[in-house]
């Protein structure tokens, strides 16, 4: 530790002008985060740095043990510092001075006697308010003092706690002048607030030796002399064949309990294996007034009921060698003549071993019972659960915004949801399941966040830091009985996971340090749990992201129509978020927003192509307007007509994330609930990841649909070509070959006999012209078949057969016309395929089927050839497969060597 020079001292009070004007933040650098944390306290407890000065108390109490114990202590420092401008301090634990001893007498003024009191709500920012808002060593020089009073002084204190408690008593203050400050100074503080604990410890030693020394002056006149000698403490000399190690355990327990009840009393033990004790508590006190309880074990050894002398009885006549019965002695079984001494102590003592057994207890509980599964809110539970009502009245469990994601938290990330909270709170003030919480830097959660150990506020009354975080709360959390708070964060593995808040509100006692130390254990063995769980959330997150991501890519790659790839995302929306329905919207140019797809809750009644107008609280409107995600608790008294409409169909809350195509705000995910608890804290985050990448599965199948479209477009354009030729060709061309051939004939019959030569060329002419109607014809039909226009597929696939050179066997099973496009591609497909078998598959037998089945006509035709087809190299059937395909269809062709070729077709008939 280096010693303080003047640029420091002009740096903090830098930094002290610029906080009480307002400039510097309690979160920016300079003093530590502690320091300027008690600077905003006291702001906020409107102390005047510049006006303050310490209360008196004139009626304290200071002949306490605190000071019967300090004092000597006090004496051997005062001895060291005088002559020097040094003085040391002992207040208790509400700062109040208590003992005051300086080196030099001109320190000593009004203000330094017992009964003023420091108090960060009095002066402000001291060392004996930080030490103990901190509960710990505490150093503050000059310009770190909130008060003028104290600039020109270096203080450094030290809590004193109770050796068997744990709790602060009071506090130790070693004060020099600024310019004399020295780094030893903190060690010296130490060294005395230990050896002030030490005697503490031996006070109560003293008391319990004198406990024993009454008891013993006493067992003689409570039984026979003889057995003085053969006096025991503890069960050290019981044999352990007639006391094994459980009993023990539970005799030890249970006599911890009766000193804590604090009453003498007789009570009979159930042990292990059928064995019984008795165990008499008896009152004992000393010559000086010093009083405590001793716990005598006897065992039985059978025989009829009698009835015994409790030690108490004998305590309260000492003086009567032979008392009475009273009527009130229990009748109990016959038992040995040999006591055991098993404990004594003081009340308060034998209730820190019971509370200690508890606790030990509660730790037991809480390991069986916390992690019991891999899910976080579940653990969250599980930890709120154990700490109540041993440790708690009311605990809650806060995590960070990426916990509930599964993600590891950045040290920047300070939003937190409320996720688990146990206890009786109902009607009280406290931010119930599912509130989202930032809590400011002066609340205890904030600060333990910082320090990353336990904050405790014993008394809220006088705690400002929960003040600020919301004024109007606190003050009725206060008036509902709520008096002490204890916030321990969640940290594994160095992040911090959140913060756990422990509230005391039935049981009187405040919280003390041994309650923190329990309050971090508890929290240290369940946060590797919720990290688990973390990591876990995040790896079924992933799976079931990909899976639904999955679903959506593999209808998308089929090339389904956009709508049933949106319905499929309403779907997995739902699953995601776990709602029980599920709507897709696009949003339109004039402000509104349609339906598009949708899953589940037929209660709704919003169908797809439902057009919407978006005001109001309604989640998917406020993605409209902000384009981010969003979220509604609950619809009640929500405006607008829509949010009207889904309160009345039962729906209480939503999310709903934004889908971006293309770059642009394209339309929405909402998830909807109508059950009571509000979807989880991480929904928004969890749909809005998905819908960032469901958007391009989105784009991708509009943009398949769009080709599908454009290559139909080009399919239909392509037949609507061929059949203006085939028309063309018969109309035209063909019915003028047929004329001219006719008039060729006229003009053949004409010839007269003797031009023989003449008639021969005009009759090769119509010969001529008779092929070339043939040819044209051909052609025609191989453009568009008239017999498929006017007959439908069926004659047209009967009249392919009869031409074909192979044999084909025809199982058709078409009763109506289908749509035009589906026949030509159906025409074409059974035209292509017998026109490859005929020339390259050396078949002697072709099958030809056509069924239609779930709104398709299945095709195949399989020959028995050579077999050893290749699609690749055969632009007929890639031709084919764009046809087919354009219609979304699909065609396939199973050609293996040696056993011939299979091509099958599928074509809907409803795209066509």
């Amino acid at each position: 530790m280096k010693v303080p020079d003047d640029l420091t001292q002009r740096d903090s009070a830098r930094l002290r002008e610029q906080f009480l004007t307002g400039e510097l933040a309690p979160v920016a650098g300079g003093p530590q985060n502690a320091i300027l944390s008690s600077w905003q306290r006291s702001q906020l407890l409107n102390v005047s740095p510049d006006r303050c000065s310490p209360a008196y108390d004139p009626d304290l109490e200071v002949d306490t043990r605190l000071v019967r114990a300090a004092d000597p202590v006090l004496d051997r420092l005062a001895s060291r510092i005088a002559g020097t401008w040094t003085c040391v301090c002992l207040t208790d634990n509400q700062a109040r001075i208590m003992a005051y001893r300086a080196g030099e007498a001109s320190m000593v003024t009004d203000q330094h006697r017992p009964g003023f009191c420091v108090a960060e709500h009095v002066v402000g920012t001291t060392s004996v308010a930080l030490a103990l808002a901190e509960r710990r060593s505490a150093r503050l020089l000059g310009a770190e003092h909130f008060a003028e009073l104290y600039q020109s002084i270096a203080c450094v204190s030290a809590p004193v706690r109770d050796p068997l408690s744990g709790r602060i008593e009071g506090v130790l203050t070693i004060v020099r002048n600024l310019a004399e400050a020295n780094p030893a100074v903190e060690t010296a503080v130490c060294q005395a607030r230990h050896a002030v604990e030490r005697r503490m410890l031996e006070q109560v030693n003293e008391r319990e030796r004198a406990l024993l020394t009454a008891y013993r002056q006493i067992e003689p006149q409570m039984r026979t002399p003889d057995r003085y000698a053969n006096f025991r403490l503890g069960l050290d000399a019981v044999p352990s064949s007639v006391i094994g190690r459980d009993a023990r355990r539970i005799l030890y327990e249970k006599a911890a309990e009766l000193i804590a009840a604090g009453r003498p009393r007789v009570v009979e033990v159930s042990l292990p294996h059928g064995q019984t004790a008795l165990l008499l508590c008896t009152a004992v006190e000393t010559h000086s007034a010093i009083g405590g309880l001793a716990v005598e074990v006897a065992f039985p050894t059978g025989g009829p009921p009698c009835r015994l002398m409790t030690s108490a009885m004998a305590v309260a006549e000492p003086s009567n060698s032979h008392p009475q019965r009273s009527e009130a002695a229990p009748r109990v079984r016959r038992f040995a003549t040999d006591t055991s001494l098993l404990a004594i102590g003081q009340q308060g003592v034998g209730r820190l071993a019971v509370a200690a057994r508890r606790r030990l207890n509660l730790l037991y509980e809480a390991g069986m019972h916390i992690g019991t599964t891999l899910e976080v809110s579940r653990t969250a539970e599980e930890l709120a659960r154990a700490a109540v009502p041993d440790l708690a009245d009311v605990a809650a469990v806060d995590l960070l915004e990426p916990v509930l994601r599964g993600e590891e938290p950045a040290e920047a990330d300070t939003t937190m949801h409320r996720v688990a909270l146990h206890g009786i709170h109902n009607g009280l003030s406290i931010y119930p399941v599912g509130h989202q919480v930032n809590f400011v830097p002066s609340t205890p959660q904030a600060r333990c966040l910082a320090s990353g150990r336990t904050v405790l506020e014993a008394d809220l009354h006088s705690a400002a830091g929960r003040q600020a975080q919301d004024p109007e709360g606190a003050e009725r959390l206060l008036a509902e009985g709520i008096h002490s708070l204890m916030a321990t964060p969640l940290r594994a593995g160095g992040v911090t996971l959140g913060v756990t808040s422990f509230y005391r509100r039935q049981q009187p006692a405040p919280y003390e340090d041994d309650d923190a130390v329990l309050a971090e254990e508890l929290v240290t063995r369940t946060a590797p749990c919720l990290d688990n769980a973390r990591r876990y959330a995040r790896e079924q997150q992933l799976v079931k992201t990909q899976t639904a991501l999955r679903s959506v890519a593999t209808l998308v790659a089929r090339g389904v129509p956009p709508s049933e790839v949106m319905a499929a995302v309403a779907e997995q929306v739902a699953r995601l978020i776990g709602t029980d329905t599920a709507r897709i919207y696009r949003f339109e140019a004039d402000g509104t927003g349609t339906v598009a797809a949708a899953w589940g809750g037929p209660g709704l009644n919003l169908p797809v192509g439902t057009n919407l107008s978006l005001e109001g609280r309604i989640a998917t409107g406020q993605v409209l307007r902000t384009g981010r995600s969003a979220r509604v608790e609950d619809y009640e008294g929500a405006p607008g007509s829509l949010a009207a409409y889904v309160r009345e169909h039962g729906v209480r809350s939503a999310v709903a994330a934004p889908i971006h195509v293309g770059g642009l705000l394209w339309g929405a995910a909402t998830a909807v609930s109508t059950r009571c608890e509000p979807p989880p804290p991480d929904a928004e985050a969890r749909l809005a990841e998905y819908t960032d990448l469901i958007g391009t599965a989105i784009a991708n199948a509009q943009a398949h649909a769009d080709l599908i479209a454009s290559r139909a477009r080009v399919v239909l354009a392509a037949d609507e070509a061929r059949r203006r030729i085939e028309r063309d060709l018969h109309d035209g061309v063909q019915q003028r070959l047929i004329s001219l051939g006719m008039a060729v004939r006229r003009a053949e019959a004409d010839v007269p006999p003797e031009m023989a030569e003449l008639r021969r060329q005009l009759s090769a002419v119509v010969a001529g012209l008779t092929g070339t109607v043939n040819d044209v014809r051909k052609i025609s039909r191989g453009l568009h078949p008239a017999i498929l226009t006017e007959g439908g597929l069926r004659p047209a696939l009967k009249a392919l057969a009869r031409r074909s050179a192979v044999p084909v066997e025809l199982d058709l099973h078409l009763q109506t016309r289908l749509p035009e496009p589906v026949e030509v591609a159906a025409y074409y497909v059974v035209t292509e395929a017998l026109a490859n078998a005929a020339k390259h598959a050396r078949a002697s037998l072709i099958c030809v089927s056509a069924i239609l089945s779930n709104d398709c006509l299945h095709l195949s035709v399989h020959d028995d050839g050579v077999g050893g087809a290749d699609l690749d190299h055969g632009s007929g059937l890639i031709g084919l497969t764009d046809r087919v395909e354009a219609l979304g269809g699909m065609m396939t062709v199973d050609s293996p060597t040696g056993q011939g070729t299979r091509l099958q077709a599928t074509l809907p008939l409803c795209r066509a």
